[in-house]
């Protein structure tokens, strides 16, 4: 990756360029010539020009991203084929300052084209396929600032094209152990959604809510089918009108006189469903996450910095699509400590901590293995260290 920032003047650019090679093996009997040998190579950018401040006022962001994607196969058994992706998007981006209220608005254009070859295997057959997608998008947004509160209100619009492996997919994914099925049909989804939140800080209680509500116009969703190929069951891609809203409430209290001591929970939900409103599959369940710490602040050659308990509890997820198992509910309590030890430079700070402590057999809704039976980690110890190293020092290291 590389990144640059030229200042012109009042203004300046801002050049994010980035690439990623991907090389995937699946090997089975033959240890040496892989069944799957799938090579995937992107190419990114990100471009943006920054104005300068109008009036102190006013600032525009105009920039353009984009993405160049090549998917080659050079082993016998093929789950995508080969194929080129070419993304690019150009955008424009106002902000408004007026003191207490900031008003934000902007406008994207965006264009996807997906070629791909034809191939064949013993088992199928799979056409050449060339598809492209455009769609223009629109954002506005305001916020209220006061002494102790923030509120914020916002309406867009939203775009995705369906990626290679929705339009492609014909085999068995591995690392989910499952049979999918692509969709060549597949349009692009568009969405509209609203939110608002309200966050409120003083000295001891804050406090924020975020609700949303959105409608999804051609969501792509991976569905069970209820059948099986090989032993394994079988996913397909498909598309419909999706509604979906939800939020997150969470509140953060430190009682007077004892402000070593931090309680802060939240809770978070969400609900989606067709245009008839049959429920979506693989949806979170609905999650209350509560944390307790206490901070110190003493002195000494190893001190504590804080210590904390969380305990996280997902509720049952019953409100299942077809064909797809409900998920019971489950308890999680993590625990850690970090601590300071003093040196002549810096300090170096220590993370240690245990996860799942009570070790519960649980899998998540969302988990790939759900399938297969298998659960999500027991519990697990982790360890942390962290130090910094100043200029003088850093310029002595050979």
């Amino acid at each position: 990756s590389f990144e640059n920032i030229l200042f012109t003047g009042r203004s300046k650019v801002s050049l994010i360029l980035g690439y990623m090679e991907n090389r995937r093996k699946e090997f089975e009997q033959d240890k040496v010539h892989p069944q799957l040998d799938l090579d995937l190579g992107t190419l990114t950018y990100n471009l943006k020009w920054y104005s300068p401040e109008i009036s102190k006022k006013v600032k525009v962001v105009v920039g353009s991203q984009g993405m160049h994607q090549t998917n080659l196969n050079a082993g016998p058994e093929i789950l995508i084929p080969d194929a080129t992706t070419q993304d690019i998007g150009v955008f424009s981006m106002i902000n408004l300052d007026l003191d207490k209220l900031q008003i934000q608005g902007g406008v994207r254009l965006d264009h996807r084209s997906i070629d791909a070859k034809e191939f064949t295997t013993p088992e199928i057959t799979s056409p050449a396929l060339h598809r492209s997608y455009s769609s223009l998008n629109y954002s506005a947004g305001l916020a209220y600032r006061t002494e102790k509160a923030v509120f914020r209100a916002g309406l867009s619009s939203g775009f995705r094209a369906p990626n290679s492996s929705e339009l492609l997919s014909n085999g068995v994914h591995e690392g989910a152990a499952r049979f999918e099925v692509g969709n060549a049909r597949l349009n692009s989804e568009n969405a509209t959604q609203g939110d608002v939140s309200v966050d409120y800080q003083d000295e001891h209680f804050g406090f924020s809510i975020n609700p949303y509500f959105s409608v999804i116009r051609n969501f792509i969703f991976l569905a069970p089918t209820g059948s099986e190929t090989n032993g394994l069951p079988v996913f397909e891609y498909l598309a419909t009108t999706a509604v979906l809203y939800g939020g997150e409430v969470g509140i953060h209290y430190h009682p007077h006189g004892i402000h070593w001591l931090h309680i802060g929970s939240s809770v978070s939900y969400v609900q989606a469903q067709d245009g008839r409103d049959t429920p979506l599959p693989l949806i979170p369940s609905a999650k209350v996450n509560t944390t307790l710490k206490a901070e110190f602040d003493r002195e000494g050659a190893i001190r504590i910095k804080d210590v904390f308990v969380q305990h996280i509890y997902k509720f049952k997820q019953d409100r299942t699509a077809m064909n797809e198992t409900p998920t019971p509910a489950y308890h999680l309590v993590h625990c850690g400590i970090d601590l300071i030890i003093a040196t002549k430079g810096k300090p170096i700070e220590l993370t240690l901590g245990v996860k799942n402590l009570l070790n519960e057999n649980y899998i998540d809704h969302l988990s790939r293995f759900k399938t297969m039976g298998i659960p999500d980690l027991g519990r697990g110890a982790y360890f942390g260290i962290s130090f910094s190293l100043d200029r003088q020092l850093a310029a002595h290291v050979p």
